[in-house]
């Protein structure tokens, strides 16, 4: 058994129920009440009172000179604990009394990324106001931006962004924050980035856009707004596919539609010579879908798309097997586990029979 961090008193939960074990660490162990405890649930005042939003108890640990910087099981300090769960009185208490304001957590997220990370706007506007950085970078190089840009809290990216963030960073992929909302499919993300000035064209490392991201994973709603702001819809894939190859080949319907609506060359090739109905026809991801592109290819003229339409049968027809074989696996799957039931039921019974006969002997 290891002993807890630090010298400070310590508060241990057991059961719901609060256990304090005063003094220092080596009582821990001599204490009946603690000698059995888990160290993994261990808090030290000023951590329990940044978890419970006692701010009296912080007032006291603070004015006593206790020391701000203990940790508990994820490495977090009070000061990180108090703005995950939005305890501003203990935040601000905490800042004022001199904790480290960069002091990161076993994910190497400060009190300010996790505040924003949790949505917390009014902590992370008091540390932002305290002096805490807000344009700093996670391991992966991605900012706090760009984190917050793909959990899609909005409140907590229009803060960062009022105080001057670099919109156009790139992580060590390559990724933008416009990207990364895209990705991650936040529209209202996306929005704010761009109305702030962010860049929407440019391609990351595996030569990924806006754009071909959008058509290619679906999200209509991201398409739209990159769209309307000027993206550059024939920006070519490194295969040499467009956003509308792309829309086709995944079977993403209601992109395709809005990449026709908006005038894109239905006749381009990939690097390969694939058009975009050959591509359609391949029905790579959801069959079905990516026949209702290939029809839809065929009403407008598309090079190819009317020979190709027997293929739409094809698709269907394999469609509909492939989600006939999902309902039959899942069947499957149902019925194994309810034999399973019943065999530990019947487990079960014999043994209560077995303990009742045992009882009247």
């Amino acid at each position: 058994m290891s002993k807890p961090p630090g010298t400070a008193q310590f508060r241990f939960v057991v059961g719901g129920t609060e256990v304090t074990c005063a003094g220092l660490p080596e009582s821990v162990g001599l204490d009946g009440n603690c000698n059995i405890l888990d160290f993994h649930y261990l808090w030290d005042e000023c951590l329990a009172a940044a978890e419970t939003g006692d701010s009296e108890k912080m007032h006291q640990c603070v004015s006593s000179g206790a020391p701000l910087g203990t940790t508990n099981h994820d490495n977090e300090t009070p000061l990180i604990v108090a703005a995950r769960n939005d305890n501003k009185e203990c935040l601000s208490l905490l800042t004022d009394g001199g904790a480290d304001l960069e002091a990161q957590d076993f994910n190497g997220n400060t009190a300010a990324m996790t505040a924003a990370l949790n949505g917390q706007i009014d902590s992370l506007h008091l540390l932002a106001k305290k002096g805490a950085k807000i344009d700093c970078c996670h391991r992966d190089g991605s900012t706090l931006l760009m984190l917050v840009a793909k959990r899609g809290h909005q409140m907590c990216l229009r803060c960062l962004i009022d105080h001057g963030t670099p919109l156009d960073t790139r992580n060590i992929e390559g990724n933008t924050a416009v990207m990364l909302a895209v990705i991650h499919k936040n529209a209202a993300s996306l929005q704010l980035l761009i109305d702030a000035g962010a860049h929407v064209n440019g391609a990351n490392n595996s030569g990924w856009t806006a754009a071909t991201s959008a058509a290619a994973n679906g999200c209509t709603d991201c398409l739209r707004i990159l769209i309307g702001n000027g993206a550059n819809l024939d920006a070519r894939h490194p295969d040499g596919s467009t956003a509308v190859i792309l829309a086709a080949l995944n079977g993403q319907v209601s992109c395709l539609l809005l990449l026709v609506q908006s005038g894109c060359d239905l006749d381009a090739m990939d690097s390969a010579g694939r058009t975009v109905a050959m591509r359609a026809a391949e029905g790579r991801t959801n069959p079905v879908e990516c026949a209702r592109c290939l029809r839809m290819l065929a009403e407008q003229g598309s090079a190819g798309a009317s020979e190709l339409l027997p293929h739409a049968f094809e698709l269907e027809a394999q469609g509909q097997r492939e989600q006939q074989e999902t309902v039959r696996r899942q069947r499957e799957q149902q019925e194994k586990v309810r034999r399973q039931r019943e065999q530990q039921e019947r487990k079960l019974a014999r043994v209560q029979q077995l303990q009742q006969q045992e009882a009247m002997r």
